[in-house]
């Protein structure tokens, strides 16, 4: 499965409405609905069945619905997400906080000829965890610097921070304008001209420590580690 980003005629908003903008309508869809588990050790296996755990985590029918769109002109790469989501959380309050353990949505992308790809996480309040990976697994990463991450412009629908969760049915966005500098700066390669490359990508939806828990991925992988740059797929500048 590949993707084609669209490239824009006129100003992207952020903000824009997912289906009916001037720009955003003609973008295509991802829909990351591949539906993860965790593996646990024998011992927490044992422990999980014994509390149940097991089986409601497996019969849990929850399932966001998540779309994002792609656009890109000659100064940045653009994304839209859109959730139909519930039981939505935003802790994340710092710099470097890890915004998987929230409602959040995630585009891994990797430029073309390079070894490194970008983890762009965001949780539903809008704050950003952001790594420069080779292999994360291995501990080959560099966090990206917090002055660099400002430089990426977010817009976010529901407040910047959100506890107790929201039980109740809500629909939200997340917005980001990516500096395409900031691939020439950070990748090895890259030039401002994107009309015609092939870069590679995966896109998620996921929420830890929720009280409905879920992982769900664009492409198929092997086991629940976003971090595998393998199992990106084709996606092209038009």
């Amino acid at each position: 499965m590949s993707y084609v980003i669209r490239k824009a005629s006129g100003p992207v908003a952020l903000d824009g409405d997912f289906d009916s903008d001037p720009q955003w309508k003609n973008a295509n869809v991802i829909t990351p609905a591949i539906r993860m588990y965790r593996k646990h050790n024998i011992f927490m296996k044992l422990w999980r069945k014994i509390t149940g755990a097991e089986k409601r985590e497996a019969n849990d029918p929850y399932a966001p619905e998540t779309r994002l769109k792609l656009l890109y002109d000659d100064k940045f790469i653009y994304g839209l997400f859109q959730v139909k989501d519930q039981y939505v959380r935003a802790t994340a309050s710092k710099f470097g906080d890890m915004t998987c353990v929230d409602s959040c949505v995630e585009f891994f992308i990797r430029p073309a000829n390079n070894l490194r790809y970008f983890n762009f996480e965001f949780n539903a309040g809008g704050h950003l965890l952001l790594y420069n990976v080779t292999d994360l697994r291995g501990g080959i990463y560099k966090p990206i610097p917090e002055s660099e991450c400002k430089l990426i412009r977010r817009w976010h629908s529901l407040p910047e921070f959100i506890k107790p969760e929201i039980a109740d049915p809500v629909t939200w966005n997340l917005g980001f304008a990516i500096p395409i500098e900031f691939f020439v700066r950070f990748a090895d390669g890259v030039s401002g001209a994107l009309s015609g490359q092939t870069w590679t990508a995966n896109v998620f939806k996921c929420a830890e420590k929720t009280s409905h828990p879920h992982w769900f991925t664009w492409q198929p992988l092997p086991k629940l580690d976003f971090h595998n740059p393998s199992c990106f797929a084709p996606v092209t500048f038009e």
